[in-house]
């Protein structure tokens, strides 16, 4: 999903954030497909960064993608430092998830693509219980809307819903 996001932008080189990037398959994933890329994956959790880093030195791209470890509401990072931030399925889980888009912008250049993907709230929740604790669209406009975040969409299909920042 990521890296086929990526292409279509028209991504070739520079900087990623994965946010939230538990097992790092999504960063490993994006330096084996973008050569050119660095990417920075960041955890709350010490096991799933050293299985991460494993990951990557197994997959031959340790020298291009790093883990570290790290808050989503207070993130280890410069301002305007990543070309593009990512995050798949962590923004449900964060208490703060203002302070998160707040960080995002603060951490992504002016002409930065954004793609954070979560589970949405939805009626499938009476069978898939992990959808319960999931953001409605509505919530997640709102948060949108009290956050510092730059311009952007919000996509949504039956049990997903995704903000985007990209150049198409």
């Amino acid at each position: 999903m990521f890296t086929n996001w990526l292409a279509q932008q028209g991504f070739e080189e520079g900087t990623i954030l994965d946010v939230g990037c538990g097992s790092g398959d999504i960063a490993i994933a994006i330096a084996s497909t973008f050569p050119r890329a660095r990417i920075a994956g960041m955890d709350l959790s010490e096991p799933m960064l050293k299985f991460s880093q494993s990951g990557a030195e197994k997959a031959g791209v340790a020298d291009r993608v790093s883990f570290r470890k790290g808050d989503a509401k207070s993130m280890p990072f410069e301002d305007k430092s990543f070309d593009v931030v990512i995050s798949l399925n962590t923004f449900h889980l964060i208490d703060d998830p203002v302070g998160m888009l707040n960080e995002v912008e603060r951490v992504l250049k002016p002409n930065g693509l954004l793609l954070v993907t979560d589970i949405r709230r939805s009626w499938m929740r009476l069978f898939y219980l992990p959808l319960k604790d999931a953001l409605t669209v509505e919530q997640a406009k709102e948060i949108a809307s009290k956050s510092k975040l730059r311009s952007h969409e919000l996509q949504q299909g039956s049990v997903w819903l995704a903000f985007v920042v990209g150049r198409h």
